[in-house]
This record gives structure tokens, sequence and C-alpha cells, in this order.
């Protein structure tokens, strides 16, 4: 279990590291954006998409069966709240990734640090609510 939780807070202090180098690469953002800003958004990005999917199906995987069955029906709405938290968060990342693919005019800037704080906002709740709340009911939890 405790592993578990370890490889888990590793991955979401990952999850901010690199959202917050997209922070980085967005707040000076202005119009016109610089076609260069693409290609560096999307080498911010991709590892991004690729963390938040290894981090979803390690959850779905050992995470989310352990909370159920250790934890009274009472407890699971945080439970379903964040795998459905889990699935919004890589859509709106995809869809953060798709505005610069194939778009015929450059994205405006405050769209791109529209969806840059939304997207880091999400990311820090996820990590809130796992760490300060589901983590903790698995603390002195008999094993399943």
């Amino acid at each position: 279990m405790a592993n578990l939780i370890e490889n888990l807070v590793a991955e979401h202090r990952r999850l901010s590291a690199l959202t917050g180098e997209m922070g980085r690469m967005i707040k000076g953002l202005r119009d016109p954006v610089p076609p260069v800003f693409q290609e560096k958004f999307r080498r911010a990005i991709d590892p991004l998409i690729e963390l938040l999917v290894v981090h979803g199906e390690l959850e779905a995987r050992e995470l989310f069966p352990i909370l159920r069955k250790r934890n009274p029906e009472a407890n699971q709405w945080q439970v379903r709240m964040v795998e459905a938290q889990d699935e919004m968060i890589l859509a709106e990342a995809r869809h953060f990734q798709e505005l610069f693919a194939g778009a015929p005019s450059p994205v405006p800037a405050a769209r791109i640090k529209e969806s840059g704080a939304h997207l880091d906002r999400r990311i820090d709740e996820h990590i809130m609510i796992e760490e300060q709340n589901l983590f903790t009911m698995l603390e002195g939890s008999p094993p399943g």
C-alpha cells in the first residue's frame, strides 16, 4: 500500500512540474503567437498526456479497487468523482494539444493562457483530493 501511494505522489509531483513548465511557457505569451511556440508547446504537453494516461491507469487498476473494498459506501462518491475527474483532465489536455494540431491560423494567446490555467487548476484539485482525502482513507484501514 505504501508503495502505491508513494508512486502516485511521485507522479503527482511530476504532473505539477510539467504543468509548471507549461505555465512558464505560456505566462509571457502575446499575440501574435510565434510559430516556434507550437513546437515547444507540443514537446511540453506530450509528456504530460503520457503521464496522465499512466497515472489514470494505475489509479483504475490499483487505487480505486482498494478504496472501494476498504471504505464504506458513504465515501464512494469521492472515488467516483476522482475517476470522472481523471477522464476530464485527460480530455482537456488532449483538447489543449489539439488546439495546435492543424490550426489554420494562430491560436490567440488569451485562449492558450485560459486553457493552460484551467488544466493546471484541475490537476491541482485532483492532487489535493487524492492526497488530502483518498489517501488518508487508507491509513489505518485493515488490508482487504
